[in-house]
C-alpha cells in the first residue's frame, strides 16, 4: 500500500473519513507515517481499542478515505 499509494516525499496528506470531513496531516515518507494530527482524528472519530481502520486510495496521492468498523458494533449485535 505504502509503495503503491503514498507520496515519495514528505508532505501534507489528507484523511478523508465517511462524511467527507478531511483532516490533514503531514506524512513523512522516510518513516511511513502520518505525523501530528493523528490524535486528533482519532479523538474526533471516538476511536477505542478493538476498532479497525481500512484505508483506501484509487490512486498515489495526498488523499486516503477512511473507513471505520466499530468493535463495539459486532457486541451490540449479538448481544441485543
Amino acid at each position: 500500500f505504502k509503495k503503491s499509494y503514498l507520496p515519495w516525499f514528505d508532505e501534507m496528506i489528507f484523511l478523508v473519513d465517511e462524511e467527507d470531513g478531511e483532516f490533514p496531516m503531514p506524512y513523512m515518507a522516510q518513516h511511513g507515517a502520518i505525523g501530528s494530527g493523528w490524535n486528533l482524528f482519532a479523538i474526533g472519530h471516538k476511536l477505542a481499542d478493538g476498532d479497525c481502520l481500512v484505508f483506501s486510495s484509487k490512486s498515489r496521492g495526498q488523499s486516503l478515505r477512511v473507513y471505520i468498523i466499530r468493535a463495539s458494533s459486532y457486541y451490540k449485535k449479538d448481544h441485543c
